[in-house]
């Protein structure tokens, strides 16, 4: 009866840690830059956590194949609460990315060491703006109290039935939209400034439009966004918000 519960308690912890990882995990625009040690003591150090005081009853499986069905889909669970995440971030670097187009920043990436991978300018801008605002406007304690709320709201090897493939794309769309309103701005002022440009090298073609147009597009792109700083947040705070609406639908919050 003891060693019982002892396994019972042992794979309770282990759940806990499959969901928690499989979060972080795919998450990885949250934790990009961040070492894979210190993530792995932050999953371990939030299961423990949880685990502590969690009361949610778990069974175990009567064979191995209820065990990897068990383990499957608490990784999936993870990882549908990482995409509302994934998207919030991949709009930003979107929209980041076309705005270094339009501005002239195109051959200017970032190089991030962790990835290899280039990034855009604008786009590491947002996103860091956004990691910073994660912190600033406490939006990791609510994302902490959901990780944890999730365990009452869904049992362990059950996915819920209230998402559905409507809601992804519509929560994907939304974000792209807040993402796209926040250079929206920035994109007319600098196609307006485009029409000028292609109307002064149409009237003085003996002028080498291009090495005079380069500068003043790219002076115009900053001075543009400096303009729409004092709104983003309400946009940042409108794709958190997002976030939140996403994770209520998929744990079946009404």
């Amino acid at each position: 009866m003891v060693d019982n519960l002892i396994l019972q308690q042992a794979f309770l912890g282990f759940l806990i840690f499959v969901r928690i990882s499989a979060l972080f995990l795919t998450a990885q625009s949250l934790l990009g830059r961040v070492p894979n040690v210190v993530r792995l003591y932050l999953c371990i150090v939030l299961s423990i956590t949880i685990f502590i005081y969690a009361e949610v009853p778990v069974d175990l499986p009567s064979s191995v194949t209820g065990l990897i069905a068990v383990l499957l889909l608490e990784s999936i669970l993870g990882a549908t609460l990482a995409f509302g995440i994934i998207c919030l971030f991949a709009a930003l670097s979107f929209v980041g990315r076309a705005l270094d187009l339009q501005i002239g920043f195109g051959a200017a990436n970032i190089i991030d060491p962790t990835t290899s991978n280039s990034e855009a300018l604008l786009g590491t801008i947002f996103t860091t703006l956004a990691i910073t605002l994660f912190f600033i406007l406490d939006v990791h304690g609510l994302f902490i109290k959901g990780i944890s709320e999730s365990f009452s709201l869904v049992p362990f090897g059950s996915l819920p039935e209230t998402i559905t493939s409507s809601k992804i794309l519509s929560y994907l769309s939304s974000q792209f939209l807040f993402g796209l309103s926040l250079i929206l701005p920035t994109m007319i002022g600098l196609l307006a400034l485009d029409l000028v440009i292609a109307y002064t090298s149409k009237s003085m073609p003996q002028m080498n439009i291009y090495f005079v147009s380069l500068p003043l597009k790219i002076g115009a792109g900053i001075f543009l966004l400096f303009l729409t700083i004092p709104a983003s947040g309400n946009v940042f705070k409108n794709m958190f918000n997002a976030v939140n609406s996403f994770w209520n639908d998929v744990l079946g919050v009404a």
